[in-house]
């Protein structure tokens, strides 16, 4: 699993292995209770990406928007999901002919992630060649 704390609230990201999806858990601050959803791996959940992902999630906090990174372990795929107010957006970062960097390969696996500088700096293991995947984000 992953936390991570925005405002008052705090988020847990883990994968459901029963379902293959990826939930949250939220911790409203403010009501002080909980609230559970399923984030992806279901055609009726808001990433609509019907596989078996949400394997080790890591999150942050980037400005104002929260900043998740996960792997698809059906398609091999780096998936990217981010948070502003109260809308979710997801996309295949890496690892698919149709994802941002449009570089096809099994990677996305132990990835680790950090703000430097003002920029998202994303590191994460390409499991068919061996090697270490670097993306970045820059404003």
């Amino acid at each position: 699993p992953a936390s991570v704390v925005q405002g008052s609230d705090m988020f847990v990201f883990y994968h459901d292995v029963s379902g293959g999806d990826l939930r949250q858990a939220k911790w409203d601050g403010l009501l002080q209770s909980w609230s559970f959803q399923t984030l992806d791996g279901t055609s009726d959940s808001p990433g609509k990406y019907n596989t078996n992902l949400g394997y080790e999630p890591f999150a942050i906090t980037y400005g104002t928007s929260l900043q998740l990174y996960y792997y698809d372990s059906t398609n091999g795929n780096l998936r990217h999901a981010w948070k502003v107010g109260n809308l979710w957006n997801f996309e295949n970062l890496d690892g698919d002919q149709g994802s941002v960097s449009m570089y096809s390969s099994n990677l996305g696996q132990y990835s680790t992630v950090t703000v430097l500088n003002n920029t998202i700096q994303l590191y994460y293991q390409d499991a068919a060649n061996g090697d270490l995947r670097h993306a970045w984000f820059l404003p």
